[in-house]
């Protein structure tokens, strides 16, 4: 095998950067690389409506956890402006410091991306698949939202994590040739 500009080597994956390595080998399928892309398992259409899915839920998925972190940020600063307050103190600075900081408007936004996240995911995950790509995306997504933690080795959560290891390697292979 010869190289070419359009081979790239897949990096190691470990379970630390699976995701993350699964979601590039995703977005990188997505977009041609020279006419090739992963073969379609259905002759006829190419495009797989997975895709779209899964590249919507992707960043509302990634804005969701931005929205988790700053709430958080903004609740901890928040318990930090009252703790040493008496009770009758505590409400009026609470309800003074979340208009400052936003936490109220931080906390409805939050929620308002979860429930967006939620409805793009049930989507995605009851859309059929036409491509490997389209079931990498649908795999990446289950484990992305549902896992427990790489670092737990309960069933089923290792075996897919191997599996999706195992198709973002085909994959790859099948873009480099």
């Amino acid at each position: 095998m010869t190289d070419s500009d359009n081979s790239r080597t897949l990096p190691s994956i470990t379970r630390r950067n699976l995701l993350s390595t699964a979601a590039a080998s995703i977005t990188a399928s997505n977009v041609p690389l020279g006419g090739s892309t992963s073969p379609p398992l259905q002759e006829g259409d190419h495009s797989d409506p997975v895709l779209p899915l899964w590249e919507k839920w992707f960043v509302t998925h990634k804005h969701c956890g931005e929205l988790c972190r700053l709430q958080q940020r903004l609740e901890t600063r928040l318990f930090e402006i009252v703790r040493d307050l008496t009770d009758e103190d505590r409400d009026q600075a609470w309800n003074a410091a979340d208009e400052a900081l936003g936490y109220s408007r931080a906390c409805q936004a939050e929620a308002e991306i979860m429930d967006e996240e939620q409805s793009l995911v049930k989507a995605l995950w009851n859309t059929p698949a036409r491509s490997l790509i389209g079931i990498i995306a649908k795999l990446h997504s289950v484990v992305e939202c549902e896992d427990p933690g790489d670092t737990l080795k309960i069933t089923p959560w290792p075996e897919l994590r191997s599996i999706l290891t195992d198709l973002v390697r085909l994959n790859e292979r099948g873009r480099t040739i």
